[in-house]
């Protein structure tokens, strides 16, 4: 399979150019960075061909001349990236190998399933969303979780909507449950 690409140049703050890929098929910006090896300035829209392995390989000797190119002028960006930002700033997602990180259920099957196996254990959540969408009743559900589990959990309130008769319909042990209600949320990440 073929996907075209889109490297679009634009230049912010200097006179070197920085590119955004844009994938046609998804219409949102994919990667954006400075290329080292890059187009003549002068052209306003590059139009590469990239051909996708089904396996992941990376391209090889025998790949066309110019995907090869592409291929060295992504790596030499990524170098560059790396030794300004410090290394693993930018990285392929299949060499990174992936940090193990312990999850706890969240209450909800489906959303565990997706997120591959719950909400991460040792780390601050934000649940955030329109009014009515189920922030609370989420946040209700994994903190009944967790205190299954026998851990504890802190429920920060910037709504001030935590009502304790439904959380304890919920599951959630409420004489156990620590509840911050501050007046906004940058008040809580203080």
């Amino acid at each position: 399979m073929v996907e075209i690409l889109h490297l679009k140049p634009h230049y912010p703050h200097s006179t070197q150019p920085h590119y955004t890929l844009f994938s046609p098929s998804i219409k949102l910006p994919l990667l954006r960075l400075r290329m080292v090896a890059a187009v003549p300035r002068k052209q306003k829209r590059v139009r590469c061909e990239f051909e996708v392995h089904g396996n992941g390989a990376p391209f090889n000797d025998n790949s066309k001349p110019s995907l090869v190119n592409r291929q060295k002028a992504l790596e030499a960006a990524m170098n560059d990236i790396n030794s300004s930002f410090g290394k693993g700033s930018v990285t392929r997602l299949g060499s990174a190998g992936g940090a193990i990180v312990e999850t706890f259920p969240s209450g909800c099957l489906t959303l565990d399933l997706a997120l591959g196996g719950g909400l991460p254990k040792g780390r601050i959540i934000e649940i955030f969303g329109p009014e009515s969408s189920g922030k609370t009743t989420l946040a209700l559900h994994a903190i009944a979780e967790v205190q299954k589990l026998g851990g504890n959990a802190m429920l920060v309130d910037a709504e001030h909507a935590f009502d304790p008769a439904y959380s304890k319909t919920l599951g959630v042990d409420i004489e156990n449950l620590i509840v911050c209600q501050p007046d906004n949320g940058e008040m809580a990440l203080e």
